[in-house]
């Protein structure tokens, strides 16, 4: 196969001149890429891909850890959204790569070693904290990256995020209107940002109506963790006759609480991720959602303006969130 000295000498051209050309510089006239790449594709040249991109200063690729455990990369509502991103970051000629961190493993080591090695163009984050050592480390290394969720930082980032805080409000008071008194809430880990604010969200709506809110269990943000927490809040003298869940992870896992419960069945639930699981479960299941068309392209765009330089200020996006009502929301009797 020729390479490109043998392709330069062919032209006439410096190896220079063919490199640029190859990689589409402007600096290099519009009938001279044509021509070097019509040669090229003539003769069968293809570009070394390691060299090119060092050439360019550019990995070419966006990644996104993801926590798993041995058989599941989750959590399983962000699969659809990278998806859709992976597929507009590709148009612009850039490639997202998934790396599932281990349970007990740090997701801030492997960006570290994504970043120091210069692996990537961007990072995209998602389940943030509330200090999120990650943003931390990205912002002091000048890397770009949005993140799935805000985060407490001092220092502006990108970000889409939900306003789980309005959501779980709005949730709590619509089970108070529909006749509940004890409306208890399945939260998740407390330095999550997303678990913080829809926990603040129900509190607040319980608070404002003079409710107890003792009605709370913690647990990890999984359907084993949803069980637990459930199965704590059931065995109490006074049980809850509707819960708001942090997550439908969380819900799936109460569902089963609930049916292993005398009495159980009666308890209204509401979920939040609508995962199309939740569709099929029984009862099935009440949720709360994002809004946004394609929220995929959405995080792709705000990628690429921070890649481009914007400022982190102009790329922030919070949205509503709207009910996906189902059986498992109920009126109390």
């Amino acid at each position: 196969m020729t390479n490109l000295k043998q392709l330069a000498d062919s032209l006439g051209l410096s190896i220079t001149t063919v490199s640029r050309a190859l990689d589409g510089y402007s600096d290099v006239s519009a009938t001279t890429r044509e021509r070097v790449r019509e040669a090229a594709e003539k003769v069968g040249y293809r570009p070394n891909a390691s060299a090119r991109r060092l050439r360019k200063q550019r990995a070419e690729l966006v990644a996104v850890t993801l926590p798993s455990d041995p058989g599941h990369i989750g959590p399983p509502h962000f699969l659809d959204m990278l998806s859709g991103c992976a597929e507009h970051l590709a148009s612009a000629g850039l490639n997202l790569v998934i790396a599932p961190v281990p349970r007990g493993e740090n997701e801030l080591e492997m960006c570290r070693r994504f970043v120091v090695g210069r692996r990537v163009d961007a990072m995209l984050l998602v389940r943030t904290r509330r200090h999120d050592e990650r943003v931390e480390f990205l912002q002091s290394q000048g890397v770009p990256f949005v993140t799935n969720g805000r985060t407490e930082s001092p220092v502006p980032h990108a970000y889409i995020d939900g306003d789980g805080f309005s959501g779980f409000h709005r949730a709590t008071a619509r089970f108070f209107l529909n006749g509940h008194r004890r409306i208890g809430h399945i939260a998740g880990p407390q330095d999550y940002y997303f678990a913080y604010v829809r926990r603040t969200g129900w509190q607040n709506a319980m608070e404002e109506r003079g409710l107890d809110t003792d009605l709370c269990a913690e647990n990890a943000p999984t359907e084993e963790g949803g069980y637990l927490a459930a199965l704590e809040l059931l065995g109490r003298p006074l049980r809850p006759t509707a819960l708001v869940c942090a997550t439908d992870e969380m819900a799936i896992g109460e569902l089963r609480a609930l049916r292993e419960t005398k009495g159980g069945e009666g308890i209204s639930i509401v979920g939040h991720d609508n995962l199309p699981i939740g569709a099929y479960t029984s009862p099935a299941l009440s949720t709360m959602q994002m809004t946004g068309e394609n929220l995929g392209a959405r995080f792709a765009s705000l990628l690429l303006r921070a890649i481009a330089g914007e400022p982190p200020e102009t790329l922030q996006e919070l949205h509503d969130i709207e009910f996906v009502d189902r059986d498992s929301h109920r009126t109390a009797t």
